[in-house]
């Protein structure tokens, strides 16, 4: 039987942690529990939308399949929300930009329509496109997860089929089949594999291999009770969707950063301004609705934005999955690293994405 630590209990290492378990690994599970995860702060939309190359674009095309696959297994629907979503664009450069990823879309077979008001109205009556929107798109398959209750539910399935996890046990290194705990501890196995989300640079790194990182961060605001969409809605403006059964997640990208400094990107007098008030130019019934709790987002970004997984070169055993995508390919990324490492099927469709991409940057351990 393989020995098998996974570190990092997010979306991506609690599906792997679940999937391996199931295929007869021996799985031990090490996160640290302290820190708000990467999972947490998403917003938790499976698409892809704008994912390119074509060799990213079918990455993430694969994980919504997994995704539906996932559900029929679990024989649970309630994470899963196939909800579509709306990209409306305002400006000449912004409709250029839609009509363009629209037309590429559709000649790769992705499920991409434009649209006119009246069809808007009758996917979500509660949404309100601005006078100057010049081109309206509908994504119908695309969707959102409840990535929290999706991660837990993967990890209390892989402890209940033989997983050991230990959550508040923090990895401070990792090694040649061996990992690290800041209580001094090392525990062996014949594979580690590194999911820990926007810390996969730093723990990586002390394996004597450089993954760059690019992290931007932006905050998310959940609403109190709030008029029920159907759907969701991307724009430069506001980013929504339903969060429960009557709230919205809003986020605003325009507020971006670089880096994972955990000070929030809007501060709290700012809400109103960039979040608020753009939902109620677009959401009818949305005056009233306030802030109820807002969370700093910090993505896990590789530095040339593509997903990182495989074999960490010169660092035997040692296997890295750390991607921005994370809720979008965590169940692909689960069932091809069970294939990997225990069938030994190399799996071709992460070729582009393997951590060798980076060796010019490689230090000596």
């Amino acid at each position: 039987m393989t020995d098998i630590i996974v570190v990092g209990a997010g979306i991506v290492g609690s599906a792997i942690a679940y999937r391996l378990t199931c295929a007869g690994a021996r799985v031990t599970v090490f996160d640290a529990g302290d820190r708000t995860p990467t999972t947490a702060t998403s917003f938790a939309w499976t698409n892809s939308n704008g994912k390119q190359p074509l060799a990213y674009h079918a990455l993430n095309v694969a994980g919504m399949g997994e995704h539906l696959a996932l559900e029929m297994e679990l024989g649970e629907s309630r994470f899963h929300h196939h909800v579509g979503n709306v990209e409306w664009a305002i400006g000449e450069d912004e409709h250029q930009r839609v009509l363009d990823k629209v037309a590429r879309l559709q000649g790769w077979a992705y499920p991409a329509e434009l649209i006119d008001r009246a069809t808007l109205r009758a996917i979500d009556p509660a949404l309100v496109p601005p006078d100057d929107v010049e081109a309206i798109a509908f994504y119908p398959s695309e969707g959102y997860v409840d990535a929290v209750p999706l991660a837990a539910e993967l990890l209390e399935r892989a402890r209940a089929a033989g997983a050991t996890v230990h959550i508040g046990k923090t990895v401070v290194a990792v090694g040649p089949r061996v990992v690290s705990l800041s209580d001094g501890t090392r525990h062996p196995a014949d594979i580690v594999i590194c999911a820990a989300g926007r810390w996969t640079g730093a723990l990586v790194a002390t394996s004597g291999f450089d993954i760059p990182m690019a992290p931007t961060r932006s905050c998310l605001g959940v609403t109190t009770p709030a008029p029920r969409l159907r759907t969701m809605l991307l724009s430069t403006a506001i980013n929504l969707r339903p969060e429960g059964p009557d709230r919205m997640l809003l986020q605003n990208t325009t507020t971006d950063l670089q880096g994972d400094d955990l000070t929030p990107t809007i501060p709290k007098e700012k809400l109103d301004e960039f979040l608020l008030a753009p939902a109620r130019k677009v959401v009818r019934g949305f005056d009233g609705v306030q802030i109820e709790n807002a969370k700093l987002g910090i993505r896990a970004i590789p530095v040339d934005g593509h997903p990182v997984v495989g074999p960490v070169p010169d660092c035997e055993g040692l296997y890295v999955v750390c991607s921005h995508s994370g809720v979008t390919l965590a169940p692909f990324f689960a069932r091809a690293v069970m294939r990997e490492l225990l069938d030994g099927e190399t799996e071709h469709r992460l070729t582009p994405f393997r951590p060798e991409r980076f060796c010019t940057t490689t230090t000596s351990s």
